[in-house]
């Protein structure tokens, strides 16, 4: 696991905590220490180009990522620290990383002002996590680290919280008295820690006349961004699926001198409709494409990491990812990074950018999300009564104290738009980013500050159409729009998108509502599928581990009828009960 570890503490136990923090680093690794200064120590495990530390005679940062410098080099070694960063940062900090560009948290200390910084980027790729003790301040890429170290106990609302969405909100971890760096922001400590968020989107819209420019101002920042960030990367692959995000990645690609030496990947089920399109659209554009088909080895064997998944990725990452990790173990033997498109505010993900319109007629958008995005445990019958209530009443105030930080004036969509980045980016994402970062470095080409801005700009009807997107395809690559789409695993035309995505799932209703067995989706991967191969061990952990979570769940039905329940229901228990054994230190 590549993770940094730091502690900057009022007296010389600093090599003491981490160590401590070293030895909970879940997976083995070669730990490399510094201790420029005797208050100051930081540890990296599995040091590499995703984790390095960089020096200068009164200074030392702790990078994880790929952080751009405003100048287009990469951040990766001490002359361009010297040289580049230090004079930049330590004279405007909020102005320098506002032009940098890159997935990254760091940690910097300026010894000779007896000052330290923690730093994030503007979209919350990757976590960094703290917390500020009477001993001083502690860090790391990993929550579970820093509570070992201050002996931090658990935080039962986060659980809650994760019982009710998936995820703890705010700032918030599993821990009492550990935070999250949030998005876009810079904590200086100086005996006590003051956040500083140094970008805010300005939301001020253009007119519809003058939605051209801002597309073409749009493209002119993401074109040479992409090619500055390919030309890093000796041995990269592009990940391309058949849905919208990868399809603007290849366009901005399409018409460079990388375009025909450049791979192409893609990984699911072999039936899969991102497997069919991808293939379709490299072998019509005489790409190199390179498929990763899960046959039933993966599957059988993805079953091994059932016992781990949770503590890779700190409860972000279920039993049902063992096929994600299996792409990221392929893709490490073989790449140095992988493009893996996101594309943030271009176009909303997850189901939210479908209930756009229910959340505004709600006109409440704190019940909207609570209600499109609750988990399948908050939906299953396993919950007991009271736990399901205070869940859902702390769950409503969270994300009422989140969104009463937001501009009152700024639309439903954009509300949305910081809630997927602040939220779902900075808490899910980032953890699943930071293991990912274990196996292969990862750029995401769409996330770009400027072009966030600039997208701040065109109002939220045009973009939740998908024109931004259309845009991009049709001046870089119209050969793009012939081929069809995928939209949560079911097969759309590229145009009429807007309403045509719902026959599909419409006719899948029909189908099971008068008892017909088949379905029109085909997704990467399913959990049934998985389920077939794990199906049996998922029922012995959940068992093994039910007395972790019998303040939450009736355990005497749930081992009555652990063999009848659906799997869905079994794997969210079962990551339940994981995460629970995760967080007890066992």
């Amino acid at each position: 696991m590549t993770t940094i570890l730091g502690a900057l503490t009022n007296n010389d136990s600093a090599s003491r905590v981490t160590d401590a923090m070293l030895r909970d680093t879940y997976l083995q690794g070669i730990a490399r220490k510094y201790e420029p200064v005797p208050r100051l120590s930081f540890v990296t495990v599995d040091g590499n180009d995703r984790a390095i530390l960089l020096q200068s005679e009164s200074s030392i940062l702790a990078l994880f990522g790929t952080l751009f410098l405003p100048s287009g080099k990469l951040l990766s070694n001490d002359q361009i620290f010297t040289d580049e960063f230090l004079p930049q940062f330590t004279s405007e900090p909020n102005l320098f990383l506002c032009e940098c560009t890159g997935a990254f948290v760091f940690a910097y200390a300026d010894t000779g002002r007896n000052t330290y910084y923690l730093a994030s980027d503007p979209f919350g790729n990757l976590p960094l996590f703290y917390a500020v003790t009477p001993e001083g301040l502690f860090f790391s890429t990993r929550q579970r680290p820093i509570a070992s170290a201050i002996g931090a106990a658990t935080d039962n609302a986060s659980i809650l919280q994760y019982a009710s969405i998936g995820l703890s909100l705010g700032n918030a971890t599993y821990y009492y008295g550990i935070q999250r760096v949030p998005t876009a922001s810079i904590i200086m400590y100086k005996d006590t820690a003051k956040v500083t968020q140094y970008f805010i989107p300005s939301y001020s819209r253009s007119n519809d006349r003058d939605i051209a420019g801002v597309l073409n101002d749009l493209k002119n920042i993401l074109l040479p961004s992409v090619q500055n960030e390919l030309d890093s990367a000796a041995h990269s692959c592009v990940a391309l699926t058949g849905g919208f995000d990868s399809r603007a990645t290849l366009s901005l690609i399409y018409g460079s001198d990388r375009i025909k030496n450049q791979v192409f990947y893609t990984h699911g089920e072999g039936s899969s409709y991102d497997m069919s399109i991808a293939a379709r659209i490299t072998s019509s554009l005489g790409l190199k494409h390179q498929p990763f088909v899960f046959d039933d080895d993966i599957f059988s064997s993805g079953t091994e990491y059932f016992d781990d998944i949770i503590g890779r990725s700190e409860g972000t990452l279920g039993i049902e990812g063992v096929t994600t990790l299996a792409a990221w173990e392929r893709q490490k033997d073989e790449f140095s990074t992988v493009f893996d498109s996101h594309g943030g505010q271009i176009y909303r993900r997850t189901i939210l950018k479908a209930r756009e319109n229910s959340i505004r007629k709600m006109n409440d958008i704190t019940g909207g999300i609570a209600r499109y995005v609750t988990s399948t445990l908050m939906r299953s019958q396993w919950l007991l009564p009271d736990v399901k209530n205070e869940a859902q009443k702390i769950t409503r105030k969270a994300l009422s104290e989140y969104f009463s930080t937001l501009r009152e004036d700024i639309d439903i969509a954009d509300k949305i738009d910081r809630f997927f980045i602040d939220q779902l980016c900075n808490n899910k994402y980032s953890a699943a980013g930071d293991t990912q970062m274990s196996y292969i470095r990862f750029i995401h080409p769409l996330l770009n500050l400027k072009a966030a801005e600039l997208l701040s700009r065109i109002p939220s009807r045009f973009r939740a159409c998908n024109n931004v997107y259309d845009y991009l395809l049709r001046t870089l690559a119209p050969a793009l729009t012939q081929f069809p789409l995928e939209n949560n695993g079911y097969r759309v035309p590229y145009h009429g998108y807007r309403w045509k995505r719902y026959i599909p799932q419409v006719f899948d209703e029909v189908c099971a509502k008068i008892g017909i067995t088949t379905s029109l989706q085909r997704p990467i991967t399913s959990i049934d599928m998985i389920m077939r191969y794990g199906r049996k061990k998922a029922e012995s952990m959940l068992s093994e581990n039910s007395e972790l979570i019998k303040n939450y769940v009736d355990i005497n039905v749930l081992n009555r009828r652990i063999t009848t329940m659906p799997n869905p229901e079994l794997v969210a228990l079962t990551n339940f009960a994981l995460l629970m054994r995760y967080l007890s230190g066992k």
